[in-house]
């Protein structure tokens, strides 16, 4: 026997609010607006008793919605809250600050998930863009030495093409094998150009190669399923990969 899944509002007061309580009389209407914003209040502060609820609870809980279906009650659900911030005229960093206390009181092993949340304040936030865009805007050691190293190659290429010219037209034997001069120039093309590949291979293994090994080590699950909603939507991994270029 399949039983009936409970839910915060009942089918008819689902239906009521679909038809904006039409056309009900003024104290039915007003009967069910009551008992509508008690099922309102009573969900809400039940989130207390959720917030360490485990995680494979939590998971199992949404299993038969889609992805799509899921991201627009989520959404849906944020909206309402933040409309009874709004209304009620609370400080939203003192918000954050005491759901960020609440998860660091209630971490539990079943409910891993709240120490992977970050909940930051507005102020937070701009003080990392701040940070963030200075340190764009202060060029990397590493990164001005590559951009030397390809300045010099670019060079060295440059005057090893005027040489080639010269020995062309004019029967000099600049690029010659026996040439010191040409010698020099290619060496320094090539030196250039395996400094600047060597920094280039430095920059890819710690930004991209040693932060995917620790993800893969600490959260194997996460890697797994991160790469298995990747393959499964390959159209908007490309395109998503094409605009970070």
């Amino acid at each position: 026997m399949v039983r009936k899944s409970a839910s915060l509002l009942t089918k008819t007061q689902r239906q009521r609010i679909q038809d904006s309580f039409e056309p009900l009389e003024e104290n039915q209407r007003r009967r069910d607006q009551q008992r509508i914003r008690e099922r309102l209040k009573s969900g809400v502060v039940d989130f207390r008793l959720l917030v360490d609820y485990p995680d494979r609870q939590l998971e199992m809980a949404f299993e038969d919605l889609s992805d799509e279906e899921l991201k627009d009650a989520l959404a849906d659900a944020y909206l309402v809250l933040r409309r009874i911030q709004q209304l009620r005229e609370y400080d939203e960093t003192e918000i954050i600050e005491s759901s960020r206390a609440h998860a660091e009181e209630l971490g539990t092993d079943q409910a891993r998930s709240l120490e992977d949340i970050e909940l930051r304040t507005q102020q937070e936030v701009r003080a990392e863009t701040r940070a963030a865009l200075l340190e764009r805007l202060e060029e990397n050691p590493w990164e001005r030495n590559a951009n030397r190293l390809l300045k010099v190659a670019g060079g060295a290429f440059a005057v090893f093409l005027l040489l080639s010219i010269s020995d062309r037209f004019f029967g000099s034997s600049f690029v010659a094998p026996e040439s010191t001069i040409g010698g020099l120039v290619a060496l320094t093309i090539i030196l250039s150009l395996t400094g600047l590949l060597l920094i280039k291979a430095a920059q890819v293994l710690k930004q991209d190669v040693v932060p995917l090994v620790r993800f893969a080590v600490d959260d194997p699950r996460e890697l797994i399923r991160y790469t298995r909603d990747r393959l499964r939507r390959p159209v908007q991994t490309i395109k998503k990969l094409w605009q970070q270029l």
